[in-house]
């Protein structure tokens, strides 16, 4: 589980850097974290966000 995890953090990451996509200087979570918590929950946790 945590390899796949890891593994969509990765892909998202290099997503975004291809697409040129920079994130506020002011955020807390990178978007590639977002993306990342919203691909776990719907792998694995059936879609619940909680």
């Amino acid at each position: 589980m945590e390899l796949k995890i890891t593994t969509f953090y990765c892909l998202c990451d290099d997503f975004l850097i291809s697409k040129g996509w920079r994130d506020d200087p002011q955020c807390t979570m990178s978007t590639a974290e977002v993306m990342t918590a919203a691909l776990t929950a719907a792998a694995f946790f059936s879609g619940s966000y909680e």
